[in-house]
């Protein structure tokens, strides 16, 4: 059939319409065909993996800044006095230094980006081990980062806080901020329980996140398209809550916590 514009005449026929969809269509068949190959014979043979085994001086050391994923990441308190940092099957090498007091662990610029975009399409956020023990002390300053991984924080103690997550699954159990805490959870499950944080400000992307345990100044709780559930230590009226409306008695000279909820569903209970 014959097409015409406004002023009466035959519309040209197109000759790249046809091209460009059998384009695509060929597109989505390789890519189907590429992810049917990786799932049948995997990508395994083609990562290289690393393994580290160091133990750190930990006297001077009063600050950590840790960066790390693609992997199973566990922090917890060391036995002794000593930093002790296990990797085991890692897509990078580990890097580690001391500067001004502060203890950096990272990837190794040697590391190659394809290694880890190999590791992540075959191992997602379980590339291997990753153990960081700590010496048992309340460090001035911890920064924790990672990507995409699996990552468990154990009863450390610090004065200041960063925590920044991206697509990680999150498991935090006794995390001691005497002063500020920055948390920012971009996406996947992140779980706060038996913490104790005084000033502290909560960004939630589109992660489904809990935190339990005590708050003890003023807080700010930003969520965007996720989910955000907190369980306080104490009673309503300990508490001054703006931006939503939780039941109960409300203290207009209690603890101040504001909420920014926009389209995502923020909860605030209770234990007493």
């Amino acid at each position: 059939m014959e097409r015409y514009d406004a002023s009466g005449d035959v519309k040209p026929k197109s000759f790249f319409l046809r091209p460009a969809v059998i384009m695509l269509l060929v597109g989505a068949v390789m890519l189907v065909t590429g992810l049917i190959w990786i799932k049948s014979e995997g990508l395994g043979k083609y990562i290289k993996t690393y393994n580290a085994d160091e133990t750190i001086e930990g006297s001077e050391i009063t600050e950590l800044d840790i960066e790390a994923g693609l992997a199973v990441i566990t922090i917890s308190p060391s036995p002794d006095s000593d930093f002790h940092i296990v990797a085991e099957k890692i897509p990078y090498k580990l890097h580690h230094r001391v500067s001004n007091g502060r203890l950096y662990i990272d990837d190794d610029s040697e590391s190659k980006t394809l290694n880890l975009v190999l590791s992540g399409i075959q191992n997602g956020k379980k590339g291997g081990t990753l153990d960081i023990q700590v010496p048992a002390k309340e460090y001035k300053k911890l920064r924790i980062g990672c990507g995409m991984a699996k990552l468990n924080v154990e009863n450390i103690k610090c004065t200041d806080l960063v925590f920044d997550c991206g697509m990680a699954d999150v498991n935090v159990t006794g995390l001691i901020c005497a002063a500020n805490a920055d948390i920012d959870i971009g996406m996947g499950d992140a779980e706060f329980k038996d913490c104790k944080f005084f000033k502290s400000n909560f960004e939630v992307g589109m992660s489904d996140f809990d935190y339990e345990g005590y708050l003890g100044a003023e807080t700010n709780i930003r969520c965007g398209m996720g989910n955000a559930d907190f369980v306080l230590d104490g009673k309503r009226s300990d508490y001054h809550i703006e931006g939503k409306k939780v039941s109960g008695e409300d203290n207009e000279d209690g603890i101040l916590i504001n909420v920014d909820s926009g389209v995502s569903d923020v909860d605030i209970n209770f234990k007493k």
